[in-house]
């Protein structure tokens, strides 16, 4: 689980929370989505202001796939992918 922390910039909490909601209607999950996002996007800003640009990173991409698993529920298709690849596929998709 903490490996796949470093890899989304997800908390292992929200992770935990991704996985136990994976039977839920997708259009349901948005507003936290939304919420994540918001989260993740301050985190990454206060951590530039700090200089920390790896860390700041890894929360701009755990606030893009937050967006991009936000603008899926909003359409009410589920996304379980983390990876860079995988979510850039869905991206393509959506065009």
């Amino acid at each position: 689980m903490i490996k796949l922390s470093k890899e989304t910039g997800w908390s292992v909490e929200d992770i935990m929370d991704e996985i136990k909601n994976l039977d839920k209607k997708p259009s349901s999950q948005a507003e936290k989505y939304k919420q994540l996002f918001e989260k993740y996007y301050e985190e990454a800003l206060k951590l530039r202001e700090r200089k920390d640009y790896v860390q700041a990173g890894e929360k701009l991409w755990g606030a893009v796939t937050a967006l991009i698993k936000l603008y899926a529920a909003k359409k009410n298709v589920f996304v379980s992918h983390w990876s860079h690849r995988d979510l850039r596929q869905f991206v393509k998709k959506i065009r």
